[in-house]
């Protein structure tokens, strides 16, 4: 009898200590992407300019004022800022590590956004960034975000001195 209790212990054991969790849900994923924020050296713009900075993610892309505001205010957006409409990104950094939090969603416009009067109005805002295609960069990067994507790597580059084609007016 002592036998069968010790095969069984050693059996029981050996049972457990091969399983590797198969039957467990996979771990949760918050979706959205990140990477680097790399600002060229010498060309942040004076402090008396720098009243927001954002790194945004749209699902449109915008060519006038309205397009800009409503894809912001409207639920859900349809533009999402990053860190949020009421903070920004820090001033004067040479590169910056992120995360940004989106809902799934195809993301076809991703970049960095300088808001340099104090005023609120797209003729306040301009582009300073663009997230390109890796596989050519001459074409703008595009994120296809579901549920279970979370995308790395993701880099953009930040000239102040030379900025991107603006997509609004």
């Amino acid at each position: 009898m002592r036998t069968i209790a010790f095969i069984s212990v050693i059996l029981v054991t050996a049972f457990f200590s091969g399983c590797d969790g198969g039957l467990t849900p996979p771990p949760e994923i918050e979706p959205g992407f990140s990477g680097e924020i790399v600002f060229r050296q010498g060309t942040w713009p004076r402090s008396d300019s720098l009243f927001s900075l954002w790194l945004f993610a749209s699902k449109i892309y915008p060519t006038d004022s309205v397009q800009v505001f409503n894809g912001i205010i409207n639920t859900p957006p349809s533009i999402y800022l990053y860190p949020s409409f009421t903070e920004n990104l820090p001033f004067g950094q040479d590169t910056l590590r992120y995360f940004f939090p989106l809902p799934p969603g195809n993301y076809i416009y991703i970049g960095v956004l300088h808001r340099f009067r104090n005023d609120i109005s797209v003729s306040s805002l301009q582009v300073v960034g663009v997230y390109k295609d890796p596989a050519d960069t001459s074409k703008n990067g595009q994120l296809a975000i579901t549920e279970q994507t979370l995308f790395t790597g993701i880099d953009i580059h930040v000239d102040f001195h030379t900025l991107p084609v603006q997509p609004f007016k």
